[in-house]
């Protein structure tokens, strides 16, 4: 009784108490920031993806030439109807207006000879509003969003023989919800807003290089998104920043992507290349 007892816990633990040596704690702000180092312009610009996304750009009348026909008051006519008519010579840097007025292109486009045998070919066509894409016979094929949005339309095989191909844009002056005056939705629209037309390019995509793009852009969203000093955010930070470690931005960038994309894998999971890697899997439910 009394001083008698023993303590169960007189055994000595091999726990240590203190570390072996310094260790170090990831200060969360600068490494976010790091991220965005890796897939934005500016001075770091050279040492990250975004040199790494095209392989050629074709631009200029040379390759592609543009002619405009303009409805009048706000009218939207018929593919047949809008293509019987003149179609004026424009280029890049035009602005066509006001707000919901349509403006048709003729666009007759030339594959140059140093990118039709690149493997992926894309048009890249923005004027920071709506648009649609359609064949010289009248058929529809893929709509535009512009500013920063949908502005890619990828060129079919045939387009790749050198010679000329046309085809019809019709723009629509307005974006995705109409023309409120800087983006205030709340606000009445912008009734006279003209849209200028910015980009109308040939362009050779890394297809690589762009699924890295966006499996950086899927983790580096789940390092943002998860709680702080979380274990999932924390395993997002150190597979985001194992891939900034294995890019290489010079001449070996093409293999180090490859090593990237194995990275990003082993986080993402085999479905990284289809649709499925949006999904959850039953399991995890």
């Amino acid at each position: 009784m009394g001083g008698e007892t023993q303590s169960r816990m007189s055994s000595k633990s091999n726990y240590p108490k203190l570390s072996a040596g310094p260790v170090g704690k990831q200060i969360h702000h600068i490494a976010k920031e790091r991220l965005g180092q890796f897939t934005s312009d500016g001075q770091y610009e050279q040492q990250g993806l975004l040199p790494k996304l095209y392989e050629g750009r074709a631009s200029g009348e040379s390759c592609i030439k543009l002619s405009v026909y303009s409805p009048p008051n706000l009218s939207r006519p018929t593919f047949k109807d809008a293509t019987s008519h003149d179609f004026e010579p424009t280029k890049v840097g035009k602005e066509f207006g006001p707000s919901w007025s349509t403006h048709w292109f003729k666009v007759q486009l030339t594959v140059p000879s140093d990118l039709k045998d690149k493997k992926h070919l894309e048009l890249h066509w923005d004027a920071n509003n709506e648009g649609l894409i359609w064949t010289k016979d009248g058929h529809p094929l893929q709509g535009l969003t512009g500013g920063g949005e949908r502005t890619e339309w990828v060129l079919p095989e045939s387009f790749r023989d050198g010679k000329e191909h046309m085809f019809y844009i019709e723009m629509a002056c307005n974006g995705m919800f109409g023309n409120p005056p800087g983006g205030d939705q709340i606000q009445p629209p912008k009734p006279d807003k003209y849209f200028k037309l910015k980009k109308a390019d040939i362009v050779a995509v890394n297809l690589e290089a762009r699924a890295l793009y966006f499996d950086f852009w899927i983790i580096g969203d789940a390092a943002r998104e998860f709680p702080e000093d979380s274990w999932e955010e924390h395993e997002a930070l150190q597979v985001c920043n194992s891939i900034m470690d294995a890019f290489v931005a010079g001449n070996g960038s093409k293999d180090s992507i490859q090593q990237c994309r194995k990275i990003a894998r082993k986080y993402l999971g085999d479905s990284v290349d289809s649709a499925e890697v949006y999904g959850t899997s039953q399991e995890a439910i």
